[in-house]
């Protein structure tokens, strides 16, 4: 594979970064991974499995930084010499609009025909966010690894320590976050723009069921982001969907970041990339 440094710029004006994965042959297809809460496109290592398998398949990998890097993180303006100051702690989710579209538009300038958004974690919701807001036609396919139901997660979380007047600490047994409280308030609210994945409620409605184009959605069933036995979950997420185009699997083993069953994490997306894009 070849691999090469990427930058791009958003339009309301931030440069993201990220690193681009080519297979040998000149194929049409490329999957642009968003990362979840306070991630990167370094940290997992399941961003490498997927780049090898990915490219070994003649698929293309996108892994790019969205302004929710880190959870504090320093941006660079693109018109000025000033930087400002966001990270996860500090993000507004409508803002994922902004970071996607950039990096859409920069795989459109390459001339790919088939635009796949795979978002791990928070970025499974951004993706589908961002593919129901905006009708983008230039996706063709979504994959949600690891969709939480943020909202349903925040309500079992333990109550957040105060650290400033804006800045909250939530800490759980195996990982904490830093966060504000806008953003908090934000992720947590109930038929918010976040609320996607709402397994809380199994009648409530989701935007998964206007979105027409072909999604496959996985869980692992240790130590997962969900408030229920992961197959309910994908179960219920299937039911709110169009079905027709919704698939989903339990990676077993497997905890939210896929630790050792990466290769088959990424061999399971593979397949069903070429299932409906070769």
């Amino acid at each position: 594979m070849n691999l090469e440094k990427i930058r791009t710029k958003t339009k309301d004006g931030l440069f993201l970064d990220g690193l681009i994965y080519k297979s040998k042959n000149n194929n049409k297809t490329v999957i642009i991974n968003i990362h979840g809460t306070a991630g990167n496109f370094y940290i997992h290592n399941f961003i490498d499995e997927m780049s090898i398998e990915y490219t070994k398949n003649n698929i293309d990998f996108m892994a790019v930084n969205n302004r929710g890097h880190d959870f504090i993180s320093e941006f660079q303006k693109v018109n000025n010499e000033n930087t400002e100051i966001i990270g996860y702690a500090y993000e507004k989710f409508d803002d994922c609009i902004y970071d996607i579209s950039a990096w859409v538009n920069f795989a459109s300038r390459l001339k790919y025909r088939n635009i796949i958004l795979q978002g791990h974690s928070l970025g499974a919701i951004k993706t589908t966010y961002y593919t129901y807001k905006t009708g983008d036609k230039k996706i063709k396919g979504l994959i949600l690894a690891s969709p939480p139901d943020i909202v349903g997660l925040f309500s079992r979380r333990e109550t957040p320590v105060k650290l400033t007047n804006n800045l909250l600490l939530i800490k759980n047994k195996n990982s904490f976050q830093l966060i504000s409280k806008r953003t908090f308030d934000e992720l947590r609210k109930r038929g918010g723009h976040a609320d996607i994945f709402n397994t809380y409620d199994e009648n409530k409605n989701s935007v998964l069921k206007k979105i027409n184009i072909p999604i496959f959605a996985f869980l692992g069933d240790v130590k997962e982001a969900t408030i229920m036995n992961p197959v309910k979950a994908l179960k219920i997420l299937y039911n709110k969907s169009q079905k027709t185009n919704f698939s989903f699997k339990v990676i077993h083993g497997a905890n939210h970041v896929y630790y050792k069953k990466e290769k088959i994490v990424a061999k399971e997306v593979a397949k069903w990339v070429k299932k409906n894009f070769n």
